[in-house]
């Protein structure tokens, strides 16, 4: 019976839970949602660490050797333009910075545009680095 349970329970994890794990659960997944709402509803503003013009320029230099990607800058969001490979079409990717109302580094996906592409992952790392190498270095 023991190793049937063990099975079961590693097939289907959530089975053998008990009320207290469920609960605790939910009230986690709550709590972050909240967080997430006061994180999106606070105001992003840039600082004298980082102002918008710095800001702006490192998203651009950043995105200058990737050869298929454009970028647009709206205040904390960027949104990444794709060329295909084919060069016939585009899709996109959008990057919020707003760190409960600073930009730190830390972003968070609005739209990935295309799972499979390697590219929005990418940009994001190194822009996420650039940001904290730029904001450390003041």
């Amino acid at each position: 019976m023991g190793l049937i349970r063990g099975v079961l329970h590693n097939l289907f994890p959530n089975v053998f839970r008990s009320n207290e794990q469920v609960a605790e659960d939910r009230r986690k997944e709550e709590e972050a949602r909240q967080k997430e709402i006061q994180r999106k509803n606070t105001l992003c503003v840039f600082s004298a660490q980082l102002s918008k013009d710095e800001f702006e320029q490192i998203v651009l230099n950043v995105a200058k050797p990737i050869k298929r990607l454009t970028v647009k800058i709206s205040n904390q969001f960027v949104t990444g333009i794709v060329r295909t490979q084919s060069g016939i079409d585009t899709w996109e990717f959008c990057l919020d910075f707003n760190d409960f109302g600073k930009v730190t580094g830390n972003y968070w996906w609005v739209n990935k545009g295309n799972p499979d592409s390697k590219i929005p992952q990418s940009y994001a790392t190194q822009l996420q680095n650039e940001i904290v190498k730029y904001i450390q270095s003041k």
